[in-house]
């Protein structure tokens, strides 16, 4: 749908965008606030600074994305795949994370405060995630489940 498009500061805010496309476009400082990307195709899109707040993300996409600095606050993301995605600096609180799939995710310095659904075993399972900002009882269950906070 929106393959490879170019974008940025593009306003999506509100919109319905279930199960469209934007493999590998480049939209940096983009607003998706509220927006329905439910089974959205995300995929190695240039997303840096983008908002997501309060967006419908359940089983999205956003695998290698570059998300640096994007903001996910209260966002409902159960399920969604953020595999190999660049998440430094990216703000989760209050965000909706049950069984969402970070693995290979670089999530150094990401703010993960507030974050609901989320475990010691999908935080350890990027390749980062130093400098990341944890409630204190996911600290604890990082700790006890990577071992190196």
């Amino acid at each position: 749908m929106f393959r490879g498009v170019t974008g940025s500061e593009a306003i999506f805010d509100n919109a319905n965008l279930y199960r469209s496309g934007f493999v590998g476009a480049t939209m940096e400082r983009a607003s998706f606030a509220k927006a329905d990307l439910r089974s959205a195709a995300l995929s190695n899109a240039e997303l840096s600074q983008a908002d997501f707040s309060a967006a419908y993300l359940a089983d999205a996409d956003f695998s290698g994305a570059r998300l640096q600095q994007a903001r996910f606050r209260g966002a409902f993301a159960d399920g969604a795949k953020f595999q190999n995605a660049d998440l430094r600096d990216a703000v989760f609180s209050e965000a909706i994370l049950n069984g969402a799939k970070f693995d290979g995710a670089n999530l150094d310095r990401a703010d993960l405060r507030g974050a609901l659904g989320l475990t010691g075993w999908q935080v350890c399972s990027a390749k980062s995630h130093a400098g990341a900002q944890f409630d204190d009882s996911l600290a604890r269950d990082v700790q006890a489940v990577c071992g190196n906070l």
